[in-house]
């Protein structure tokens, strides 16, 4: 090699590294003792980046299962970002709402999420009171805090939430009948649930002109927007790096748009309204209306069909579990047999008032598979410096993380707190399978906490445990190979790297055979719901 050209290499490669290391010396944050450990990576500045992006939110399991910490700090770019690994301390952030706040941190995502310019009106619309320091009426005080506060107030038990109930499950129902065939139903099993999920549920929303229903393509268009969700929020030119998704989201506001426009979403639901008078209310237009929507079909769309997927698959592989289930059931149907034999069918009616209080192992399987599968991590801003817990400092304008995985995963849940126990929530004597009903107060992180706590679930757990009371009373499923000979249940492992979902879809498929069960065939099905909706 030539003597001046080796020279030269080694002189450009020394200067990269002198750069290299000046721009880690010279934008790293300088930490206090009193901050949580750091926990270091091998790429310095970028590496923890990296580690999120090949493992999603695992990333968190991985680092806490080296490092028994209790709260640890990663660097990521030039901010230090927190992560809370203790039910104790959960306790903690929570009594801290207004200095480790959440809204702070949903108007620094904006921009990438809803595709926004710093500098536009539908910015300015999420950052106004954005702190919630201005009190007073709707309309005043901020398109965040007034559809946070109107979509908890829509979505509380009570009429609004079971006209969405009905709607849901409604739509749903007749899909069930695809399965009700001569000699069985066979197809791959999350195949076949998504596409109906997707329009059972967005028909909670957006009512008869649903246009995700009414546009079959638009969902096509979310789930890219979803699968390309981790690159769009790096916001590292998403148009080239997650093209499918970045079209989706482009295709999604364009329709959904033209659905305010048009005046369908007069056919929505009480929900709709909240978020579209919010927006109208504080000067914004039907456009930014659309725009915000894509963020609440993340939430209504991204753990429905994973977790009703495998709550099938965990009560079809354990026939003890199965058949409990099916006798708790059995006392919120009601069969009326045909009144006379022209053509009339017999009816069976599931009451899904009833279901949470009188069906407490289906509950308690419901809840504990949130528990054992919940991947979401609770993000907070950290407003001022802030002392957590009389221990940690927390340093202004960093990011605050609750790793649910990591919570349920605490010693709090005891020795079997890996495993599965779909009797864990029930209130029973201490001898028997069940675990206590009572939890720590930090240690469930299925639906948030605090100001993060999710408004909708009161609808997910009835549209969940409603659907799967009618399939396992309806259907019996069996496990099935390719060639249709049936076979054991084999859980698949989870698509990890999911940002936007808190159940992780399956990596692969579970093919089923579907049938009628003897004795219920050619029956009607129907659900019971609340009187006067």
């Amino acid at each position: 090699m030539d003597t001046s050209l080796f020279s030269a290499f080694v002189g450009v490669s020394l200067l990269v590294v002198i750069v290299y290391v000046s721009l880690v010396y010279l934008f790293s944050p300088k930490y206090d003792p009193r901050e949580p450990p750091v926990i270091s990576s091998l790429v310095p500045y970028v590496g923890h980046i990296l580690g999120l992006l090949r493992y999603g939110q695992r990333y968190f399991e991985i680092l806490s299962a080296r490092n028994n910490l209790p709260i640890y700090t990663l660097q990521t770019l030039n901010k230090r970002t927190y992560v809370v690994n203790s039910a104790d301390l959960v306790t903690a952030v929570e009594r801290n709402e207004k200095t480790i706040a959440f809204f702070p941190f949903v108007s620094s995502l904006a921009p990438r999420v809803f595709d926004l310019a710093p500098d536009s009106r539908a910015m300015g619309l999420i950052k106004y009171n954005i702190d919630g320091k201005i009190v007073g009426k709707e309309g005043k005080v901020g398109v965040a805090h007034e559809t946070h506060k109107g979509m908890h107030r829509e979505m509380a038990p009570g009429p609004n939430l079971d006209r969405m109930e009905k709607a849901m499950l409604g739509t749903l129902a007749p899909f069930l009948d695809e399965w009700a065939v001569e000699g069985g139903w066979e197809g791959d099993l999350f195949g076949w649930i998504r596409p109906r999920f997707t329009i059972a549920s967005t028909e909670s929303i957006y009512g008869k002109r649903n246009p995700i229903r009414l546009q079959p393509e638009l969902a096509d268009a979310f789930w890219d927007f979803e699968k390309d969700f981790t690159m769009i929020i790096l916001g590292l030119y998403p148009k080239y790096t997650a093209r499918k998704g970045f079209a989706g989201r482009r295709k999604l506001h364009q329709a959904i748009n033209e659905y305010f426009n048009r005046g369908d979403h007069r056919h929505g639901l009480g929900v709709l309204k909240v978020r579209h008078d919010a927006v109208i209310n504080n000067g914004g237009t039907t456009d930014d209306v659309a725009r915000f929507e894509i963020g609440d079909l993340v939430g209504v769309l991204v753990n429905a069909t994973p977790t009703f997927f495998w709550m099938l698959l965990t009560i079809y592989s354990d026939a003890a579990l199965l058949e409990s289930i099916r006798t708790e059931i059995g006392a919120v149907m009601t069969t009326t047999e045909p009144s006379s034999t022209m053509g009339e069918k017999r009816k069976h009616e599931i009451d899904i008032t009833t279901l949470e209080t009188k069906c407490p192992l289906l509950i308690s399987a419901y809840r504990e598979l949130l528990r054992h599968r919940t991947q979401s991590s609770s993000s907070r801003w950290i407003v001022q410096d802030t002392i957590l817990a009389d221990q940690y400092l927390l340093k202004k304008d960093s990011v605050l993380m609750v790793p649910g995985a990591l919570i349920h995963a605490d010693p709090i849940w005891g020795p079997d707190r890996k495993k599965y126990n779909p009797r864990r929530f029930l209130k029973s004597p201490p001898d028997s399978q069940a675990g206590s009903a009572k939890v720590h107060p930090g240690a469930y992180r299925a639906w948030g906490g605090g100001q993060t706590l999710c408004p909708g679930r009161f609808f997910a757990t009835t549209e969940i445990t409603s659907a799967v009371a009618m399939v396992v009373m309806r259907f019996e499923i069996e496990a099935v190979d390719r060639k249709g000979r049936r076979g054991d249940w084999v859980f698949p492992k989870v698509d990890g790297n999911r940002v936007a979902s808190s159940i992780h879809p399956p990596s692969k498929d579970v093919r089923v055979r579907i049938r009628e069960r003897d004795g219920y065939k050619g029956d009607e099905w129907v659900f019971k719901f609340a009187d006067g909706v």
